[in-house]
């Protein structure tokens, strides 16, 4: 540490991010990850001082398999992830939440390695096992463009096997190159972000504050507004805003002359994470903030208490299908 870096946004995947977790511990520094790894924040108590202002892959997954269930009546399911704690995490989330609502796997999940391009003997599988739907946790879209490809070698299309997916279905490379064109049409997954613009299936309610504001800015700036990845901006802008949050309100409790006295290493983040933490317990939110995801807290082992719903493309376009709150009951603890 250079000695006046006090905080850090990021990584964005989760492996890195679990690799740098105890080095900023060790260092003093506050981290704000967005990756969806649930061993965040089982270390968080070997960390403190880390967040996640994201979603956990159980998260994630309820709504996807709510959906495919409940409204597209699909209950068995092909399970292809990717060869590592991320990839397991996925499987396992699925395989729980799929439990409550009545599904199950055909088989047991497919491993596949790391930037795997070739799934055409696994799409294989997927077409002979019987399975109703397709479901895939990733965090790389060059996975889910690989087995998309294959998926279409095979003439299988949503109607005849359901494909189902996480939020790397929002990337903009994922969007350019299949949301957009609508190869991904009827595909599911989950959405975060809302900033009222999205065409849905459910009554319009007011975006949050931060993710108009967001992208005002995004617009003034760019002169348009996010593309799909809306996930992307709305973290950085969110976790700069939760620090400032913080200072903001750390100087209306304890004065600007005392925050500035604060060592920029160590004692300043330590208060900000704090003050983000007050009240928090390991299965209630503590303080309120105002996010790009919503008014949200966060849990005492460093998980943002962020709820998703479902979406689709239709005609290439991003389409909310679910709100926030209607698959909550299958998450499970978040600490």
């Amino acid at each position: 540490n250079r000695g006046d870096v006090g905080f850090v946004l990021g990584p964005l995947i989760s492996v890195q991010a679990l690799a740098t977790q105890p080095i900023f511990a060790a260092a003093g520094m506050a981290q704000i990850f967005f990756g969806s790894a649930e061993e965040f924040t089982q270390q968080h108590e070997s960390a403190p001082l880390s967040l996640r202002y994201s979603v956990q892959t159980s998260i994630e997954m309820a709504p996807v398999a709510k959906y495919a269930v409940e409204v597209n009546q699909q209950k068995n399911f092909f399970v292809l992830a990717q060869n590592s704690d991320v990839g397991r995490s996925y499987a396992a989330a699925l395989r729980a939440a799929l439990k409550q609502v009545g599904g199950r796997f055909v088989a047991d999940p497919e491993f596949y390695p790391a930037f795997n391009r070739d799934f055409a003997t696994l799409m294989t599988k997927v077409k002979n096992s019987g399975a109703d739907a397709l479901l895939m946790g990733t965090g790389l879209p060059v996975e889910i463009l690989g087995a998309l490809d294959a998926y279409e070698r095979q003439g299988l299309t949503p109607d005849q096997v359901g494909f189902y997916g996480n939020i790397t279905l929002t990337n903009e490379n994922f969007f350019q190159q299949a949301g957009i064109t609508g190869r991904a049409d009827g595909f599911i997954f989950p959405w975060i972000f809302d900033d009222g613009t999205d065409p849905r299936d459910f009554p319009r309610t007011k975006p949050a504050e931060q993710a108009i504001m967001m992208t005002q800015a995004f617009i003034q700036r760019f002169g348009h507004p996010p593309t799909s990845e809306t996930e992307l901006p709305a973290w950085g802008w969110g976790g700069l805003h939760l620090i400032s949050a913080a200072i903001t309100g750390l100087i209306a409790e304890q004065g600007a002359d005392r925050l500035a006295g604060m060592k920029p290493v160590g004692e300043l983040p330590r208060a900000a994470i704090g003050y983000l933490l007050e009240g928090a317990a390991p299965d209630r939110p503590g303080r309120t903030l105002q996010t790009t995801f919503g008014d949200l807290g966060f849990f005492s082992c460093g998980q943002a208490d962020i709820l998703v719903g479902a979406a689709t493309y239709k005609h290439g376009t991003r389409w909310l299908l679910r709100d926030r709150k209607w698959a909550q009951a299958l998450v499970p603890p978040l600490c």
